[in-house]
């Protein structure tokens, strides 16, 4: 491709709002441009980028036997109510009517519908298992895109769903699909951590995130040292170390406490640690009052919570409805509020005498232990954790990186397929739910990840796996003759070639090689002897100078 004809120019300059390096180079390279906000033109560069990374992962579906098919964009809403997480989605689902007053939501993942293209087929055991992918285009209204394409509103996805007769065979399925997902990230050339996540709004109870490590990333990931035990901070465990289990237990008795509403002003005043105070929070979960408590040096993990209680909302409640409680924010405590569904934390088992409100303004519990005082309807983790928390399988400190979720796979089960109706028909002729598994990447956050990872100060530097084109070849001289010689022996040889001959002065010409970053550069200067070129490598930045010959072996 010569540079002169290519749609789309480089550009010195950048909009204020661009503060990632990907979102930088990749307007700044010409790749992509904002149609509007959380919505991108790929141009020429940029596409072929993208349409890389598409065939990359298209092979290693193929590779384990998966299918290629093709469904729509716009699903009937009704299709979604039948199926489990239809309100959990909220505004971010989008929704659109046609002439005849139908809604539609446009397509934010494919569950729902590959779940009722499979239930037209009446499949038997003998059909399966079956496994289908597609890249499709997604909708979401995301409320804040952001970092050009690491969030948007409408992207590419490569989503894979799987069906089963058994648990058995939906484990051999998600393995092989684990595989491939790894298998992905090292043909990308991402440095990357494989994590237990939570399932979020797609639901079901096993799953794993693909995460590449960015120090942009929104996610915080948590890794063991020691064991490697790793999960994303919203679903990552960790052991509660004991405080003072050897104390004998107190007598319960009130104490003034006044103006203390904080964990910080009560250890404080008290003069013991922040985890010797009891922190209880009440919420309201599908409009009912649910409370969680645990220990003051701990926060309470939202997501953990409110999986706990399978709730479809969940939000702190106000100070009219704890008022309404017959308690006060700052002081609240877990007796006596009748209407509150307690949850604890297992760290209220490791302190004991505990300090906490007494649900009246400026008094306190001193000497509060469970269960002796107070009970809870569950004990389960509903704590978050963090960097410099024991790890709960070896006990040694959990250290926090910062990550981008490439792709995420997650064992359903029959999460859909039961309120769906979506079965099969076993050897003995019963109808069964199918076990059900559901695999997604993101096309255009894989191109801004491995930006994000493949970078310095002057561009792109892409692995060649997925560069546009693996040579870009400059010519430094007035005479396009040796150059256009090249050009020509080198897509002979099938290598693809940018072919720098546009009339621009020579400074801008390599700015813009190093900008836009093909794995190599070709020189053709006055500087050299003649039949002589300069090979350089983008990454190791290595030059060597040779003829033709030399060249095309160096590229082979």
């Amino acid at each position: 491709m010569k540079q002169s004809q290519l749609f789309g120019k480089t550009t010195k300059t950048i909009p204020k709002d661009i503060k990632l390096a990907s979102h930088k180079f990749l307007y700044q390279g010409g790749f992509i441009r904002e149609l509007t906000a959380g919505r991108y033109s790929y141009l020429p560069l940029g596409f072929r980028v993208w349409s890389r990374i598409v065939s990359i992962i298209d092979q290693e579906m193929q590779r384990i036997g998966a299918q290629r098919v093709l469904t729509p964009t716009l699903h009937p809403v009704e299709l979604w109510k039948q199926g489990p997480r239809f309100a959990a989605w909220g505004p971010e689902l989008m929704q659109v009517k046609d002439r005849r007053d139908t809604l539609f939501a446009l397509g934010a993942t494919h569950e729902e519908v590959f779940g009722d293209l499979v239930k037209k087929f009446s499949l038997s055991y003998k059909d399966l298992p079956c496994v289908v992918y597609q890249f499709t285009t997604k909708f979401r209204d995301e409320l804040r895109p952001r970092g050009g394409l690491l969030r948007l509103r409408e992207f590419t996805m490569k989503d894979a769903y799987s069906f089963h007769v058994t648990a058995a065979s939906l484990d051999a399925t998600y393995r092989a699909m684990y595989a491939a997902y790894e298998k992905c990230m090292q043909r990308f050339g991402l440095d990357y951590i494989v994590v237990e996540a939570d399932s979020g709004a797609i639901g079901g109870k096993h799953s794993h995130e693909f995460m590449a490590l960015s120090s942009v990333g929104e996610d915080i990931v948590l890794r063991c040292p020691s064991c490697g035990y790793a999960a994303n901070q919203e679903k990552a465990q960790f052991f509660r170390e004991p405080l003072n289990l050897s104390e004998k237990l107190g007598k319960l008795h009130k104490v003034q406490a006044r103006g203390l509403v904080t964990i910080e002003k009560m250890s404080q005043h008290y003069k013991a640690p922040r985890a010797q105070m009891l922190k209880s929070v009440v919420y309201v979960a599908d409009e009912k009052f649910v409370g969680a408590v645990l220990r003051g040096d701990l926060e309470v993990n939202e997501i953990k919570f409110k999986n706990v209680l399978q709730a479809r909302t969940l939000r702190q409640a106000t100070e009219v409805e704890i008022t309404s409680l017959g308690t006060v924010r700052g002081f609240i405590a877990p007796i006596d509020l009748k209407n509150v569904l307690w949850i604890g934390d297992p760290s209220v088992e490791t302190v004991r005498n505990f300090y906490t409100g007494a649900n009246v303004v400026d008094v306190d519990f001193a000497n509060i232990n469970f269960p002796r005082d107070f009970q809870v309807s569950r004990l389960t983790d509903i704590a978050q954790a963090q960097a410099g928390y024991a790890c709960h399988v070896c006990h040694a400190q959990l250290q926090a990186l910062r990550a981008i979720e490439f792709g995420h796979i997650f064992k359903l089960d029959h999460y859909y397929s039961v309120p769906l109706d979506v079965n099969f028909v076993d050897a003995q002729g019963n109808v069964k739910p199918l076990f059900m598994g559901s695999y997604g990447i993101g096309i255009d956050r894989a191109v801004a990840t491995i930006v994000e990872q493949h970078h310095d100060a002057a561009g792109i530097v892409w692995p060649a796996a997925v560069a546009p084109y693996q040579v870009h070849l400059v010519n430094l001289v007035t005479d396009h003759t040796a150059a256009d010689a090249l050009y020509d022996a080198l897509q002979a040889k099938g290598i693809q070639v940018l072919y720098d001959d546009r009339q621009i002065s020579s400074g801008s010409k390599l700015k813009d090689t190093d900008l836009l970053g093909m794995p190599w550069r070709i020189i053709v200067s006055s500087r050299l002897a003649s039949g002589q070129f300069e090979l350089k490598n983008r990454s190791s930045k290595a030059v060597v100078k040779g003829n033709l010959a030399f060249i095309l072996k160096q590229l082979s």
